[in-house]
């Protein structure tokens, strides 16, 4: 009778999905969640020392369904912050692809580029508050000098 080989188990759900206890093999994760003022995933930790640095940022606001202009830290304070990560990070990306579906490519052309200076503004702003780990991410530049600012 051939020995039976063990199986890895089903890869998680979604990406911010934990893994359990019968996982051990795996190393744990942290949930991450899209940061929408900065156009980022961050993880729950470096979110929770940066909001610990300034509690009252505007930034930390999230209009999101799940959300409903609450500050993101309920997310990180919740009883299960893997699920409320991944139901605001899908929220965060279809109210995006709706406030930049403009009726002509100019127009979304103009909004993207908007949304990913501002992205680029707002995580120099919270690095200068809460230190290293804030830089923007690198796709931030890129698209800004992948679509500059077209002169009238």
């Amino acid at each position: 009778m051939p020995s039976a080989r063990l199986q890895p188990p089903l890869a998680p759900a979604h990406p911010c999905a934990t893994y359990t206890r019968c996982d051990s093999w795996a190393p744990q994760r942290q949930p991450s969640l899209l940061w929408p003022q900065g156009l980022a995933y961050r993880t729950v930790d470096r979110l929770t020392d940066a909001i610990a640095a300034d509690p009252d940022d505007i930034r930390w606001i999230c209009n999101c369904t799940p959300c409903y202009g609450r500050s993101i830290e309920w997310i990180l304070n919740s009883p299960d912050p893997h699920t409320h990560a991944f139901r605001h990070s899908i929220a965060v990306l279809r109210a995006l692809a709706d406030d930049i579906d403009g009726p002509t490519a100019e127009a979304r052309r103009s909004s993207w580029l908007e949304h990913c200076q501002i992205a680029q503004a707002f995580s120099y702003e919270v690095r200068s508050i809460a230190g290293k780990g804030w830089e923007p991410p690198k796709a931030l530049a890129a698209w800004n000098r992948a679509l500059p600012a077209r002169v009238s």
